[in-house]
């Protein structure tokens, strides 16, 4: 079977010799590994000061450009890839990620950002678990979501050139609704990939990275849509 992250299967079944319950701690166990691996980067950079060099030479564009590929791949070539890999890619992933997040730590106060990550995951939490329980087939969601992804990057596109700061609480909304949504889409999702690939445990580990993925861009970026609308900035 040819792996498809779009195509849902609401025919779900447990059993089998990797266990459901398994597969999903692993999933979430992977995505604390990269969200701890990234704020663990971002709070070292910006303590050495490595934030702000590479913010002094440009680095991230840079950084963002191969955020922005890294994701692409994954998708694209999880099947190809070994275990090992796949795992040293989503690795190397959280660890650019912390050194763009690294910049919030010297735009934004440290008691707001623990704040902030609190509430993001008392929000991640339960859409998660939304996602989980529902019985409704979310994959109609999926036209939507893409839409409203292609709004946002369009938007921070655009307000590189045109500041349009009115605008910018809106979207942030919009941004943190989007990934609400986005969170329980993925949760539901990964439960199709434990059905399409019980039987092939190397591939389960690799859609297990996969899934692990995009629930952590989901926390992530709800995260710093948060951060924006509810974050203290420093004097």
């Amino acid at each position: 079977m040819s792996f498809n992250p779009y195509e849902f299967d609401r025919s779900y079944r447990v059993e089998g010799d990797y266990p459901f319950g398994l597969y999903m701690s692993n999933v979430f166990l992977w995505m604390f590994l990269g969200l701890m691996i990234t704020f663990g980067v971002a709070i070292g950079a910006w303590m050495s000061g490595v934030a702000l060099v590479v913010l002094s030479f440009g680095g991230f564009l840079g950084i963002t450009i191969a955020q922005f590929v890294s994701v692409i791949a994954l998708s694209a070539f999880v099947e190809k890839m070994s275990v090992g890999a796949a795992r040293g890619w989503f690795v190397a992933y959280s660890v650019l990620t912390g050194l763009t997040v690294s910049v919030n730590l010297y735009v934004f106060e440290l008691g707001s950002l623990v704040f902030v990550f609190l509430i993001t995951a008392l929000f991640f939490g339960t859409l998660g678990l939304y996602g989980h329980r529902t019985q409704s087939d979310l994959s109609g969601l999926r036209p939507y979501l893409i839409s409203g992804l292609l709004v946002l990057i369009i938007y921070g596109i655009i307000s590189i050139f045109i500041p349009m700061s009115v605008a910018d609480v809106a979207m942030t909304l919009v941004g943190v609704l989007l990934f609400l949504a986005f969170t329980a889409y993925d949760v539901q999702r990964s439960r199709y990939f434990y059905e399409a690939y019980r039987n092939d445990h190397a591939m389960l580990e690799k859609v297990t990275i996969y899934s692990a993925l995009q629930l952590y861009l989901d926390f992530i970026n709800l995260f710093l849509r948060l951060l924006r609308y509810l974050g203290k900035r420093r004097d």
